[in-house]
């Protein structure tokens, strides 16, 4: 959403830079505690920064290797054009080398650092675990939202939430936590990336419903909700659709 429609663009959902968390300050200050959990964002960043480093220097290689392999075809042009001006047969001999030694690296450096088989395997499932950790983040808001709203009217309550959240986080851990390569991760991984979706999408369990009663703070919190999950996956999904 535009800000001058009334919304707000926000670039991380979770709230892990200050320029997205005061915005969301400004806007919804009094369940910002609820949406802002630094445990989880530390957490998340355990496998995103490497996921990010790993496309990094795959998109490098990627343009060395375009790059070197582009010097090859202007290289081997310029051959062509030095024997049909009768330059001394050294050097398009000379060039021919420098091109054959071209596209050698251009395909060594391809091998070495552009994403696939086990390297690209590996770069998914560390951004499958960055989902899985967002998809708890908002499931917990979910489950939560009881404790979320007492807590925004009582602020003793936001040490039981603190300790709720933090036992769904360890559940998480314990469950998936430095087993990227194990049969589990495996496969809930081609669970989620298969035909017909993750068939278990929910992270967490749900006994019971509470009434909440109508007020203030219940409406914030849907209001922050919408922007932060619905309205920036829509943007998410219009961005790529359009890119793509």
């Amino acid at each position: 959403m535009d800000p001058a429609n009334g919304g707000n663009i926000f670039n991380n959902d979770l709230l892990a830079n200050e320029g997205d968390l005061k915005i969301a300050q400004d806007l919804y200050a009094p369940v910002l505690h609820a949406f802002y959990h630094k445990e989880l964002i530390d957490y998340f960043a355990k496998y995103n920064e490497p996921a990010n480093d790993a496309k990094m220097k795959s998109t490098r290689y990627g343009m060395w290797a375009i790059a070197l392999g582009a010097l090859v075809l202007a290289l081997a042009a310029a051959e062509i054009i030095m024997r049909s001006i009768d330059l001394p047969h050294g050097w398009s001999l000379a060039m021919g080398g420098i091109a054959a030694t071209c596209g050698l690296a251009s395909i060594a450096v391809a091998g070495l650092g552009v994403l696939y088989g086990d390297r690209k395997i590996r770069w998914l499932k560390n951004r499958f675990m960055g989902e899985r950790l967002r998809q708890l983040h908002f499931q917990s808001l979910v489950a939560l939202l009881p404790l979320i709203i007492a807590s925004a009217q009582d602020e003793a309550k936001k040490a039981e939430l603190d300790a709720a959240r933090r036992k769904l986080l360890a559940n998480f851990a314990v469950e998936f936590d430095d087993r990227l390569d194990d049969d589990l991760v495996d496969d809930r991984f081609r669970s989620a990336i298969g035909p017909n979706g993750d068939k278990e999408f929910w992270l967490i369990k749900i006994d019971e419903t509470t009434a909440i009663p109508e007020g203030p703070e219940l409406k914030m919190f849907f209001d922050a909700y919408r922007d932060l999950r619905i309205e920036h996956q829509l943007s998410y999904a219009e961005i790529q659709t359009q890119e793509g």
